[in-house]
């Protein structure tokens, strides 16, 4: 906030003052220090180390501590004239003295802070001379540490690079053995090379280990594709194997193709003889068109063929059951034809007849016998009907006798079968008349079934004009109105749930079900209760006002840009935490590049918003605005 910033000027100038203080005791002690360094340095090049160490001690003696000060003190000059600058411009800003004395703790913090770097650096000058002394045992540690890796990669270039194999790689390795050559000597003799030499030897060393990781690599690749041989290897075996069962088989198998070729080219060749021989000069198409059509009529003879052979099997099989069942009647007649030819000798022997001759002439001729059978046949039988007719006769009497099915006299019984006949007539009138009643109504039923489906027709209609009656459907407008603004009311909703849950992720606006107009309040943190807007408390009204607002302002801006938003009032009625809330999406609008207006009275709000403009009431009925932008303004009258 504001007045944050004002303390945090006020603290830092007077930081900058006490900086400025201890910077002199820090450069009165920078100055021994570096005598006392300088002392220890000539003091160990004296001693007579090795060539590295005093190059290393004299790039220490001849660090300039002094001109980094220097640059600091100058960038220090350089802010602390923006600092000046910045007071400056907040000076008439500086009513918050009064927090100054919890920055004058953080002062003393920041100043024992110092202290303590102070204690650090003489400390780590300590650490530097300490370290200088074991640098001599370090070196003589080095070179033992070097002679056992210089042994191992010489025997490991050696092995490399004893190899036939002209690889690039190979080559690069011996041509890095003899560029080592001298990093060899000088480990020997334990003496050290110029920076520039053991730069290259460092870059030799690296060349050999990236020829020894390339080496390896190709060994790892080697050894895989050898393994991935191995196993391709045991895959094909598998598969030759497979295959070569698979081709033996197929031999045989061509084999015998090539023998059912030869059979089919030798039939082919006879059928092309045949022919030639059947054809002759003909034509091909012709003569098989011609065949074609004395095949199909060959085959519909056949069929006809077969039908008529069906036919005839059939008949036969009757024909031989009708043969057994006469042999069968043949047979019994025989033994029928032997037991009267029995009868009729001892019948002949005891009769006037001297012989079957005498009999046979006594007979009389065969017409005669025919006629005479014939007759007798039907005497026979109109006898045994007329025997039939006569039982039933009888015993349809005795039942009729016994059982009489009226007492009435026969005058009576023709009287009574006139009245029935009369009312049979009338009977078969009304089934007349019935059954014209029957279809006169068959036929209104299929004149009303179009009808039904016509209405079913309308019906569908009318349902779509009846839904937008019960939508919008009014003599005065008011359904429509209310669907058209609750269209837009539903877009607004859902823009202001979009702000709302920046704000707070408790509320949800609903429309009311039984007022389409009107809102409602889902409160996830009371197990999704709907509350009405009426029993909302100050802080909750004006988070839902607010949401509102925005989304207003959000539908608004789809055709017309709103860069503006003016809260009155409101802010007083609100706890701390929904004050935050508000604050927090107002800054997030202003983020977002809207300018924000607040009208408000709460003392919160003028602590927490920097720009202000002040309203103070005077005497007299008038009022002064004060703050940025505001100007007084001398009238003529009184210039």
């Amino acid at each position: 906030t504001l007045s944050k910033h004002r303390i945090t000027q006020a603290t830092v100038r007077q930081q900058f003052a006490q900086q400025e203080e201890q910077q002199g005791l820090l450069n009165h002690q920078i100055q021994k220090l570096k005598i006392d360094i300088d002392q220890l340095v000539s003091l160990l090049i004296n001693k007579g180390y090795s060539q590295v160490i005093a190059e290393t001690l004299k790039l220490l003696a001849h660090i300039d501590t002094l001109s980094l000060l220097d640059s600091s003190k100058i960038e220090l000059g350089k802010r602390k004239e923006s600092l000046k600058n910045t007071l400056t411009q907040y000076e008439t800003l500086s009513e918050s003295l009064s927090t100054m004395r919890n920055d004058i703790e953080a002062l003393d913090k920041e100043q024992r802070e110092l202290t303590s770097t102070i204690n650090e650096i003489e400390s780590n000058s300590e650490k530097i001379a300490w370290a200088i002394e074991n640098l001599d045992k370090k070196y003589l540690d080095n070179f033992s540490e070097l002679t056992v890796l210089k042994t191992d990669i010489l025997a490991l270039l050696n092995k490399y690079s004893a190899d036939k194999n002209q690889s690039g790689t190979k080559t690069a390795i011996r041509f890095s053995l003899q560029s080592l050559q001298p990093l060899i000597t000088s480990i020997e003799n334990q003496t050290v090379l110029s920076n520039v030499d053991a730069q290259a030897q460092i870059n030799t060393l690296r060349q050999c280990h990236s020829s020894l990781l390339e080496i390896k690599k190709q060994f790892n690749d080697y050894r895989e594709d050898q393994q991935t041989l191995k196993t391709s290897l045991g895959r094909l075996e598998t598969q030759i194997e497979t295959k070569q069962s698979q081709l033996d088989k197929e031999e045989n198998e061509l084999v015998k193709l090539v023998q059912l070729a030869a059979e089919k080219a030798d039939t082919l060749t006879q059928l092309k003889t045949n022919r030639d021989d059947v054809l002759a000069d003909k034509d091909p198409e012709a003569e098989e068109k011609r065949l074609r059509e004395a095949l199909e009529q060959s085959q519909i003879e056949q069929t006809s063929a077969q039908r008529q052979l069906d036919n005839a099997e059939h008949i036969l099989s009757q024909l031989l059951d009708k043969q057994r069942h006469v042999t069968e009647q043949v047979t019994i007649v025989q033994g029928t034809l032997n037991t009267q030819e029995d009868s009729f000798k001892l019948i002949l022997a005891t009769s006037d007849f001297a012989d079957e001759i005498d009999f046979t002439n006594a007979r009389l001729p065969i017409n005669e016998r025919n006629a005479l059978r014939q007759q007798q046949q039907h005497i026979d039988y109109a006898l045994k009907q007329t025997q039939f007719l006569l039982e039933e006769t009888k015993k349809a009497l005795a039942d009729k006798q016994a059982n009489p099915l009226t007492v009435d006299d026969r005058e009576t019984l023709v009287q009574q079968h006139s009245q029935a006949q009369d009312e049979f007539n009338k009977r078969i009138e009304s089934i007349g008349a019935i059954s014209q009643r029957l279809k006169d109504n068959e036929n209104k039923k299929t004149t009303q079934q179009a009808q039904l489906e016509a209405i079913t027709d309308q019906k569908d209609k009318l349902q779509v004009w009846r839904q937008l009656n019960d939508l919008i459907g009014s003599n005065s407008g008011k359904k429509f109105r209310t669907f058209a603004q609750g269209l837009t009311f539903d877009i607004m909703i859902s823009h202001a749930n979009t702000q709302l849950q920046k704000m707070s992720n408790r509320y949800l606006l609903v429309r009311d079900d039984g007022n389409p107009l009107e809102l409602n309040v889902m409160d996830d943190y009371q197990g999704g209760e709907v509350r009405s807007t009426k029993n909302l408390s100050g802080g909750e009204g004006f988070i839902i006002s607010l949401a509102l607002a925005l989304g207003l302002s959000q539908m608004a801006s789809q055709n017309i840009r709103v860069d503006s938003l003016f809260l009155d009032e409101g802010f007083g009625t609100l706890d701390e935490e929904s004050l935050d809330i508000a604050l927090d999406t107002l800054t997030n609008l202003q983020q977002e590049g809207k300018l924000i207006g607040v009208i408000s009275h709460v003392q919160a709000l003028k602590d927490r918003i920097l720009t202000q403009i002040k309203v103070e009431k005077l005497s007299g009925g008038f009022s002064r605005i004060s703050g940025q932008g505001c100007h007084k303004v001398v009238s003529e009258k009184a210039s």
